[in-house]
């Protein structure tokens, strides 16, 4: 069983642009994408605002309050406002922000990642074989254990801003089990 996509579901072969559009106030009620959800697909997100999307699972692994992009999904995000997204989940709840998982790959540029909460990850979360380059963001406000949550995966953090982040780190980096790690 997957559900995608609270607000928008992107998935199995699709190729979808997203362009100046406003993702607000959707719920996704199982595994991930409260705002977007890019499964085993591929999208651009370019000038939107993504904004008080929930996830809650009650499988109780929950991802991607603002954007998910998993199972071999591939996306880029362009100068977006992802804000004031909540994941919450009773095993785990990454990405409040954003989401990257199982062997996926994301370029994030010049976006706002604001206000996000989750338990791992409040701005972004990578994890397992995800292949992920971030460069000149801005993460603010942001809660979770760490502001940015690197669980394996291939990680490339260039030139982004981290600021007024309430989380136990800013950076939480571990391996996963194909022993890659993250670059920052």
């Amino acid at each position: 069983f997957y559900a995608c996509g609270g607000g928008v579901c992107i998935a199995y072969g699709s190729i979808a642009t997203v362009n100046n559009n406003v993702i607000r106030g959707n719920t996704a009620i199982a595994y991930s994408g409260g705002g977007v959800d890019v499964f085993h697909a591929q999208a651009v997100l370019r000038n939107n605002l993504i904004e008080d999307n929930f996830v809650n699972s009650p499988m109780g692994y929950s991802s991607g309050g603002g954007v998910s992009v998993d199972a071999t999904g591939h996306a880029e995000l362009i100068k977006n406002t992802i804000r004031n997204n909540v994941v919450s989940g009773n095993l785990w709840a990454r990405g409040g922000g954003v989401n990257v998982d199982g062997n996926s790959s994301i370029t994030m540029t010049d976006n706002l990642i604001e206000d996000n909460a989750a338990t791992q990850g409040g701005g972004l979360s990578v994890a397992r074989l995800s292949n992920v380059t971030v460069a000149n963001n801005l993460f603010v406000n942001n809660v979770g254990g760490s502001e940015i949550h690197l669980a394996g995966g291939d990680a490339r953090l260039l030139h982004n801003t981290l600021a007024g982040n309430a989380s136990s780190s800013g950076f939480y980096v571990t391996t996963y089990s194909d022993s890659r790690t993250p670059a920052i």
